[in-house]
């Protein structure tokens, strides 16, 4: 079974591919910024340029029947309401364009796609992202491939999907 696991964002994408259970490939996928807010047209720009790398990711022959796995888009609250360091969070509509982008790229390459809520497999699996970010490894085979925050949370996805199909198939 291989897995393309993605957790989305406008700077920063992580896409990592499991094969069987084991992480064999973990990129980060950056756009250039034009500005601290971006215009509806740079999103697009930007996100049209990752959905064309998951375009040519996707139609790889080994990746045809791969299953996408995607970070679904939650607002946690008030986005302009949201501070970081004394300011208010800008550009919470990006992350959605996003996600719609590289969901629409999956299903049109006729991959199935699975969306998962942050917020639920981060509810079982944050602590593995603290055990990473300390330097722990050997949670999930090749999670020594993962080397930041995006690839980390895109290595907790694989694993809630990973556990969610062994129960599904009966599997313990």
């Amino acid at each position: 079974m291989r897995l393309i696991v993605i957790d989305p964002g406008l700077a920063n994408t992580a896409v990592l591919t499991v094969d069987d259970g084991r992480i064999t490939s973990s990129q980060t996928w950056t756009t250039k910024a034009h500005g601290p807010k971006p215009t509806f047209a740079e999103v697009m720009e930007r996100g049209n340029l990752l959905a064309d790398r998951l375009f040519e990711l996707l139609t790889m022959p080994e990746n045809r029947e791969a299953t996408v796995v995607i970070e679904a888009y939650e607002d946690f609250g008030g986005g302009h309401l949201r501070i970081r360091k004394g300011k208010p969070i800008p550009n919470r509509w990006t992350t959605p364009v996003i996600c719609a982008l590289l969901g629409n790229t999956a299903e049109t390459c006729l991959n199935d796609v699975v969306w998962q809520l942050a917020s639920l497999v981060m509810t079982h699996y944050a602590g593995y992202k603290q055990m990473w970010a300390a330097g722990q490894k050997g949670i999930i085979p090749g999670d020594e491939l993962v080397t930041n925050d995006h690839e980390r949370s895109a290595a907790c996805h694989a694993i809630a999907y990973i556990n969610t199909h062994r129960y599904e198939k009966g599997q313990s």
